[in-house]
């Protein structure tokens, strides 16, 4: 194992900017949901208003006011123009490429997370049917999760849906969980983060919990002072989401630690996901670092990896699937490099 490996590793795992924004998009009481993920795009109403005067809200303070203006004059009956004006102005504008959007079903029962691939919004020029989306300002969108359940997820997060807006910025907090969504392992303002779900139902007693993970962070030291890698089981900040189901959340500025112990994990629990609609099982197959790690597994399953440590991880009920993909892709390219 040498540097070059490690650094393809490294440049494997998502970076997400940390200047990168996220927003809740309505899709009028979900009627438009499925348009959107269909079409790959987000989009919004008052198609009477050109874009010149949306242009010009953003550049200048008359050109809000002579927004708001028009908006009074060419819908009456809407009681906010000024809100209306600055929602235009936030969609055409504030929300830029690479930024991540998420838009509710009906009842917002589900919701799907996408990226936004280019800041200029565009009309739709196209022939529009009866029952599609109407409205003609678009921003073209790449969905990365489609269909989540509200419910499921964080109830700091389930607050978004109370929100009456048609866009609403998302604060830090929520979007931390978002992230996670996405991509369980990802780099963002030079820390790694490694997010498992917990999928157990039941209890988990708090000694047992944190003495799993304390033994695991040991195996992961041992495993870079064996291959003189730094990897210091201090620089690990562990934030835990209490529900049952929840999630447990690793944070380190040491990337290669994030990586031994993603490996260690899948490699205890194995993992299987559907590629192409089969199930394939997951295979430490590189020649790098990935198979470093298995061999040290299968040095240690005397001494440290116990029954007991695994029959705890295992009770966890915690599924890697997604783990387990980037790991495999991590193989793929170290063993094409």
């Amino acid at each position: 194992m040498n540097k070059q490996d490690i650094d393809r590793i490294i440049k494997s795992i998502s970076k997400v900017k940390p200047t990168r924004e996220y927003w809740f998009v309505r899709t009028q009481g979900g009627n438009y949901y499925k348009d959107f993920l269909k079409g790959n795009y987000i989009a919004i109403g008052y198609d009477e208003i050109n874009l010149s005067d949306i242009r010009a809200a953003n550049s200048n303070v008359s050109g809000k006011v002579t927004l708001t203006e028009i908006i009074k004059k060419k819908f009456p009956n809407e009681g906010r123009p000024g809100f209306v004006s600055h929602q235009l102005v936030d969609f055409a504008y504030n929300i830029s490429k690479g930024d991540i959007v998420i838009v509710p079903s009906y009842s917002s029962e589900f919701i799907s997370i996408g990226e936004v691939v280019e800041t200029p919004i565009f009309q739709a020029t196209q022939q529009l049917k009866d029952e599609e989306c109407p409205f003609m300002k678009r921003k073209k969108t790449k969905w990365l999760k489609l269909d989540i359940l509200l419910d499921n997820l964080d109830s700091e997060f389930i607050k978004l849906k109370y929100s009456q807006k048609t866009i609403t910025k998302v604060d830090i907090e929520i979007s931390n969980f978002i992230d996670r969504i996405i991509s369980p392992l990802y780099i963002k303002e030079n820390d790694a983060h490694l997010s498992l779900d917990i999928r157990k139902k039941e209890k988990i007693n708090a000694y047992e919990l944190f003495q799993t993970w304390t033994e695991l962070l040991d195996l992961t030291e041992e495993f870079g002072k064996e291959n003189d890698l730094e990897i210091d089981k201090r620089s690990f900040d562990l934030k835990i989401h209490v529900q049952s189901p929840g999630t447990i959340e690793f944070i380190t500025y040491a990337v290669i630690g994030i990586v031994v112990l993603s490996v260690i994990v899948v490699a205890i629990i194995g993992a299987e996901y559907e590629s192409n609609t089969r199930p394939i099982r997951f295979k430490l197959k590189s020649d790098g670092l990935i198979k470093k790690v298995s061999e040290f597994l299968d040095s240690k399953q005397n001494r440290l990896l116990k029954s007991e440590l695994i029959k705890k991880v295992k009770d966890m009920d915690i599924k890697p699937e997604e783990i387990a993909k980037i790991l495999e892709q991590v193989s793929n390219d170290n063993s094409k490099g």
